[in-house]
């Protein structure tokens, strides 16, 4: 940048750069129209944009599907400002600049579209190498109507850095893997009123889900009803489940399981007590079930958390 100067008035106006490159144009005592003074920049060179992603002031970083470079045959921005036709699992989008905050704790989330009969595609999303799976077993109503997903796993960072992310097919459903509009790298933050308390219980509600997701995956389903206390009650409607040899009659008998994904919205903590709300989707071969749930944990003498209260509530589709 050259100069600067107020349009319509004389003279030019004083600048400088700080320590981090940003360039600041001083308006004191040069600003006689509030919401209609316009500063003209005379620039050195052509201007030179370079793209950056950083966090808002909630702390998410928002990767909208316009902004990715498009590798493949297929894949392609479609004029819904998605992206579409990802049916080549050798495409992939591309989003570099992505400014990570020091010692933070990031949940990646894709905002997605699926057709009905669609699903059962994978998503990974990574840096040099995928860090985060997502399996799209819950179709939407079609391909413009979208959700949210969260990965199971979150980002923890050290150092503050700037990273390229990168978005990869893994599998497609019938025909595509999804429509994708944005990926989201939101920042774990204590609540305003400054206690962790709230984002302690998150994260061990979540480290516990994780574990049963882990257990599930592995095909491992007398280890999810380990993750139940011998005493433990499982409510549904016009449905109970009590004790330890009706619950792991309950996980046991569940045929041909597909993916199971366990979504966390609050999560408090209470003396041995850990109580978490969300949503599970479960997807068999006979179908996907899908239930809004509340958990509740106690710790044992181990220092181990079991649920001994898992009371869940179907979600109508």
């Amino acid at each position: 940048m050259r100069t600067a100067r107020i349009v319509g008035e004389p003279g030019v106006l004083s600048w400088w750069r700080d320590g981090r490159g940003v360039r600041h144009v001083d308006l004191r005592g040069r600003h006689p129209h509030e919401h209609a003074t316009v500063v003209a920049l005379q620039l050195a060179g052509p201007l030179q944009r370079k793209q950056r992603f950083v966090a808002d002031r909630d702390g998410v970083i928002t990767l909208p599907a316009s902004a990715a470079t498009i590798v493949g045959e297929t894949l392609r921005l479609e004029p819904t400002g998605n992206l579409g036709f990802w049916s080549n699992t050798k495409d992939h989008a591309r989003w570099p600049g992505v400014h990570l905050e020091a010692a933070t704790s990031y949940r990646v989330e894709i905002e997605y579209a699926l057709a009905p009969g669609e699903q059962g595609g994978e998503l990974e999303v990574g840096f040099d190498a995928p860090e985060f799976e997502f399996v799209l077993a819950r179709p939407t109503k079609g391909w413009q109507d979208y959700a949210r997903l969260r990965a199971h796993l979150t980002l923890e960072t050290t150092d503050a850095s700037v990273v390229d992310v990168k978005v990869t097919a893994k599998r497609l459903g019938k025909t595509a893997v999804c429509n994708l509009r944005a990926v989201r790298f939101i920042a774990d933050r204590p609540n305003l009123d400054g206690s962790v308390a709230v984002r302690d219980a998150h994260l061990a509600a979540r480290a516990e889900l994780d574990r049963m997701q882990a257990l599930f995956k592995a095909g491992d389903l007398a280890g999810v009803a380990r993750c139940y206390a011998d005493d433990a009650v499982i409510l549904g409607p016009g449905d109970q489940t009590i004790g330890r040899k009706a619950i792991d009659t309950y996980w046991t008998r569940m045929a041909d399981p597909i993916a199971w994904i366990l979504d966390l919205d609050t999560a408090v903590a209470s003396g041995d007590l850990l109580i978490a709300r969300g949503r599970s989707t479960l997807a068999l071969k006979r179908g996907t079930f899908i239930v809004d749930f509340d958990l509740t944990w106690r710790r044992q003498q181990d220092g181990s958390l079991r649920i001994i209260a898992d009371v869940y509530r179907p979600v109508r589709q």
